[in-house]
């Protein structure tokens, strides 16, 4: 994982000022969500960390246990950079124009929903694959008057 974040603020004077913004994230690493609780009754090492109305349980025996897909995939990379340049003609009318980019590549696989199947004494779990790929470049001009 890794994350940098920077800014610049520039003031000119006459009321004009630039700020400038660039955020990158870069995620790749290996899922696990937790421990699925199972009935006690079939439970080796049952606490009471959990237990909900159907007599359900936080098996101690496995907690190390990913049920994770083997070939699971986390990765992620993002990308933001904005240009703000401001115009404070006067006390009331202020202009802004903002230039922004954003583009994020995700590749995610893997199960996120574990159910204990009490007919199989198996867990069941559900494959989930995204990718997406986004960019958006806009630009948004404003004018605001204050009165």
């Amino acid at each position: 994982m890794l994350n940098l974040t920077s800014g610049l603020s520039t003031d000119f004077g006459g009321g004009v000022r630039l700020d400038l913004s660039f955020d990158y994230a870069k995620d790749d690493f290996q899922g696990y969500w937790g421990t699925p609780i199972i009935p006690a009754s079939v439970a080796r090492n049952p606490t009471g960390l959990v237990n909900d109305a159907r007599g359900w349980v936080f098996d101690r025996a496995l907690e190390r246990t990913n049920y994770n897909v083997t070939d699971n995939v986390f990765r992620s990379d993002s990308v933001i950079g904005r240009a703000k340049l401001t115009w404070r003609a006067s006390e009331a009318i202020t202009l802004r124009n903002e230039f922004y980019y954003y583009k994020s590549d995700r590749r995610w696989k893997n199960a996120e929903v574990y159910t204990f199947n009490t007919g199989a004494n198996l867990m069941d779990r559900s494959l989930v694959q995204i990718d997406h790929d986004h960019t958006l470049v806009g630009n948004r001009l404003d004018l605001t008057h204050r009165g």
